[in-house]
Order: C-alpha cells, then sequence, then structure tokens
C-alpha cells in the first residue's frame, strides 16, 4: 500500500483532485488492485500527453 501511496503522490500535481480523492477512498476501503488500476492508467495517460508535448515542441 505505502508504495501505491507514492506512486499517486508523485502524480498528485497533474491529475484532478477529485480523481486523486477517489483513488485513496478505494484504499482505504481495501481495494488495493482498484487503486493500483487506476494508478497505471494515469501515468501511461500522463506520459501519452508527455509524448505529444515533446513533439510538439520539436517542431
Amino acid at each position: 500500500m505505502n508504495e501505491a501511496i507514492r506512486e499517486l503522490n508523485a502524480i498528485k500535481a497533474r491529475i484532478p483532485q477529485q480523481t486523486y480523492r477517489t483513488i485513496i477512498g478505494q484504499m482505504r476501503a481495501g481495494d488495493l488492485g482498484g487503486a493500483t488500476v487506476g494508478i497505471n492508467r494515469l501515468k501511461k495517460k500522463l506520459a501519452k500527453e508527455d509524448a505529444a508535448n515533446e513533439n510538439r515542441s520539436r517542431k
């Protein structure tokens, strides 16, 4: 659980506050699997956005 919280806090500034609260709520309720899936989806989405922004700045 600590690892998942660390990962979530690493991206906290880049995600909506309600999304953060939802994932924290999942962890508190014991749904660590669901929280992990959500974190991984967010990380993939943010990675895509970073790649798109990097490509735009190169042009």
